[in-house]
């Protein structure tokens, strides 16, 4: 029978880590948000350009299948190893808070 250790809570650094890991998604995640739903926003030109041409209406599906495909390789098993492709969305929305932090800090605005 083994006998269980008791866990060491976290570290100040590591928490602290945690923390900013965190603060900087949810800057991404809102600085995303007003980029797309804003007036002029990513998303009205997006679908502008998508909903002008024959070829844009072709590329929606495409975009979906792009995205589904992407969600299977990411959620798929690796022969019983630990996978860290699970964490590619969470680094790529990290890099976009840094880019809306280095944003805020040099101009003011989002």
């Amino acid at each position: 029978m083994k006998t269980s250790q008791p866990e060491k809570p976290d570290s100040l650094k590591s928490t602290l880590i945690a923390v900013l890991k965190i603060g900087i998604m949810l800057l991404g995640i809102v600085g995303l948000a007003v980029e797309i739903f804003r007036d002029n926003g990513l998303l009205k030109q997006l679908f502008t350009k998508m909903l002008d041409s024959p070829l844009g209406i072709f590329s929606i599906p495409l975009a979906l299948l792009a995205l589904y495909l992407f969600n299977r390789w990411l959620g798929t098993a690796t022969d019983g190893k630990a996978s860290t492709r699970g964490d590619l969305p969470m680094y790529i929305m990290m890099g976009i808070g840094a880019y809306f932090l280095y944003r805020l800090i040099t101009t003011g605005s989002l």
